[in-house]
């Protein structure tokens, strides 16, 4: 197996989520965006300011070790990062006037300080958005994702003051093309699909088609929400009290550029697949090669899942068909379906693929079953034991390692002693259960980052943050 290497921290600790006094504030930095060797982050000195106000340029350098290439304080304060050019270190940011019921478009060269202004729309006159943000109830929410750092997909929702004081919600959908700087508004789609639009699922795949989801709803959520009102309800359950139904859509991006340019986006043209309650297609399981997409289809009223393969061309989905199906659910972190899924891939070139689920038998016992299918079906069982509550949060088949987190504190520490809140995560080697390395004092409020070394292709490095 490859190395497998623990590299200290990068952050400071958010301790001021902890804090009993919401009046104190506390410097924090968080993360923004990272891709191969370059890490964005933006240092918070007021929590009651969701604003990005400056912007930290890390590079991963080749002693593992991360470096501030720059510093830079925005002279317009950013509300979410929508594209990067990564030779140039140059951020692509989208920032609301609260004031005017505007938003922009801004360029900022971060090593020569330079902002531009590329693009200004005023929202309709009666939208009005709130300035006033808290953490129990937003008026205003900004959601970006970014796609391969040339494109990204943005939602802005608002509220809408009548002239009687009577409030409803408006919802704007953006698409944002980095490579010819140019912003298109798509807010003249449905308002009921932008609105329904999950954002951080919408996928490029391939760098030839643009995979959205529509729904706002996770996977475990609606399983459970489902299965627990079928077993309360039984013959008296009505699907129709829901709103759980989901859709995707696969649009060939050659074609989302042409219909842009006409102002004829058409979402629903590309729907190949509708999840009414009674399916959910996990978000980790899903695989695309060579114009081929495969998800699993796991069913809440039966003990059923199906692998499905689409067929994808420049005019859409040619094909539509079950690969195989199989007598278990495929779920991860439901209440009800007491397994975790860590790991999942499709063999390149081969109609296999695999899928490693984690269950705790007891204090000290997990069991490891990785499922084999496509053309053939096949169920292995492996048994590990750990220290006492060490848990598997991380495995990679391929690569043979297992990551396990272990707590040294108890609930009443959350609030009494937040200061010392502290993990050990420890490496193993699947195949054959060795101990490999392990890094002690890890604050719980650092999330753990997996990265491939790029700089070494047999080694992995393991961040917190």
């Amino acid at each position: 197996m490859g190395n497998l290497t623990f590299v200290g921290h990068l952050f400071i600790p958010q301790k001021s989520i902890l804090s009993e006094n919401p009046l104190k504030l506390c410097s924090k930095t968080r993360l923004l965006y990272h891709e191969d060797t370059l890490f964005i982050a933006t240092r918070e000195e007021n929590s009651s300011n969701l604003k990005i106000t400056n912007l930290l340029i890390y590079t991963l350098e080749a002693d593992k070790r991360f470096h501030l290439l720059a510093e830079y304080s925005l002279k317009t304060p950013i509300d979410d990062i929508i594209g990067i050019d990564k030779t140039k270190v140059i951020v692509y940011g989208l920032s609301i006037d609260q004031n005017f019921s505007a938003f922009s478009i801004l360029k900022i060269d971060i090593l020569n300080h330079a902002e531009v202004n590329l693009y200004e729309m005023i929202l309709p006159q009666c939208c009005k958005i709130e300035s006033e943000l808290s953490l129990n109830q937003r008026k205003f929410f900004c959601q970006t994702k970014i796609l391969d750092s040339k494109y990204s997909i943005s939602t802005i929702d608002c509220s809408i003051e009548t002239m009687n004081n009577y409030k409803k919600y408006k919802s704007y959908l953006f698409f944002f093309d980095a490579t010819v700087e140019k912003i298109y508004d798509l807010s003249y789609i449905s308002e009921k699909i932008i609105k329904e639009i999950e954002i951080v699922q919408t996928t490029l795949l391939g760098g030839k088609y643009i995979l959205f989801q529509t729904g706002r709803i996770g996977d475990s959520e609606k399983f459970d929400i489902i299965f627990e009102a079928i077993q309360e309800k039984k013959e008296n359950f009505d699907p129709s009290d829901f709103r759980v139904n989901q859709k995707m859509i696969i649009y060939p991006l050659r074609k989302f550029f042409e219909d842009i340019s006409i102002r004829n986006v058409d979402l629903e043209r590309y729907c190949f697949e509708r999840m009414d309650f009674n399916v959910v297609v996990p978000t980790c399981c899903r695989w695309f090669e060579n114009d081929e997409f495969f998800y699993i289809k796991t069913f809440i009223t039966q003990n059923k899942s199906e692998l499905i393969r689409v067929k994808v061309s420049n005019n859409g989905v040619k094909r539509k068909e079950t690969v195989c199906s199989l007598d278990e659910r495929i779920l991860s972190d439901s209440m009800f379906v007491k397994e975790r899924i860590l790991d999942s891939e499709k063999i390149p070139k081969k109609n296999l693929f695999y899928i490693v689920k984690a269950s705790k038998i007891n204090s000290y016992c997990f069991r490891v079953t990785i499922l084999f299918f496509g053309k053939k079906i096949i169920k292995r069982d492996f048994y590990f034991e750990f220290e006492e509550n060490e848990n598997i949060i991380k495995l990679n088949f391929k690569k043979d390692y297992i990551i396990t987190c272990k707590m040294h504190f108890n609930e009443e520490d959350t609030l009494q002693n937040p200061d010392h809140l502290y993990l050990t995560y420890k490496s193993y080697s699947f195949s054959n259960k060795q101990f490999i390395g392990s890094q002690d004092q890890v604050h719980m409020l650092y999330k753990d980052m997996v990265l491939d070394n790029p700089y070494n292709q047999m080694e992995t490095l393991i961040y917190f943050y």
